[in-house]
This record gives C-alpha cells, structure tokens and sequence, in this order.
C-alpha cells in the first residue's frame, strides 16, 4: 500500500507547462541592453565607437595591460591542456618540447593576426570621425538592433527545462 500523495502523469504535466518566472540575470540582461539602445538613439545620444580624448598611458603600461588579460584568461589555459596533447605522440619522446613548439606556433599566429586587427583598426579609425553622417546612421543601427535584443531578452521564455 502507497502512502503520501499520489501525482499522475497529468499533475505532472502541468507543473511542466507553468509559466516560467524570469531569471534576475536575464532581466538585468535586458535592462543592460535598454539602457545602451537609450543611449545612442536618443537626440544626443553617443556611441561606444565614436572618438573622444583619452588620458594618456605609456606604452610599457599598456603592453603590460594587455599581457596580463592574456595570462590570465583561462580560454587559452584550456586550450592549451585539451587541444595540443592530441598532436604529440608520447611513443616518440621529448613531449615538454613539442608541446612548447606547438604553443609557440599557436603564440606567433595569435601575435601576427592580432597585430593585423590592429593596423586594421587604426587605419579606418578616422573614417567615422571625418564622416558624422556614418556616424549618426551607424548609431542608430546599434541602437535599434541593441533595443530589439533586449525586448527579445525581456520577452524570451529561457532554457527549456525538464
């Protein structure tokens, strides 16, 4: 004989089919990106993009900023560990070696096409800047997508859960 309450398959069902409540990341989520559309589609609105005068950091300062993120970015670490022992064969010796070939490989791609993004990026920089009609529009696209991703955000149901 059973005791304590019995729950069929349809009770269960409908637990399952409830509304679900929003997560509070999610909400923060949306209001984040509500915020940022505000931003650069009201009247005076600024974009993320636009130039505007920094304080200037020395160039060691810098170089060192950008060592330390890369250091400390765990992507790279489990790439490291996951992706380059399957190319290193243990039958034939010297892995500590080959294993520090392959990451400076990997190290001098990295640096070469970063450096490329950045030559990039300098050199379209003052396209925005001499044009304020690009500028505007291309604030206003952001805008409109970021607002659109944040009605899509508040509005969305979440993960399906089971």
């Amino acid at each position: 004989m059973r005791s304590g309450p019995v729950l069929d398959g349809r009770a269960l069902g409908a637990v399952r089919r409830r509304p679900r409540r929003p997560h509070r990341g999610e909400d923060r989520g949306a209001l984040y990106l509500a915020w940022l559309a505000r931003g650069m589609l009201r009247p005076r609105g600024t974009s993320p993009f636009e130039a505007r005068d920094l304080a200037p950091e020395r160039d060691r300062r810098l170089c060192g900023m950008g060592l330390l993120t890369n250091l400390l970015n765990p992507k790279i670490a489990l790439m490291y560990a996951a992706l380059l022992p399957q190319f290193v064969d243990p039958a034939d010796g010297a892995t500590g070696s080959r294993l520090l070939q392959l990451g400076s490989v990997q190290i001098a791609v990295a640096v070469t096409v970063n450096g490329l993004i950045v030559l990039t990026a300098a050199s379209v920089s003052g396209f925005p800047a001499a044009r304020p009609r690009a500028m505007k529009v291309q604030r206003r696209v952001a805008g409109t997508v970021l607002g659109g991703f944040a009605v899509r955000t508040a509005l969305s149901p979440g993960p399906a859960t089971t």
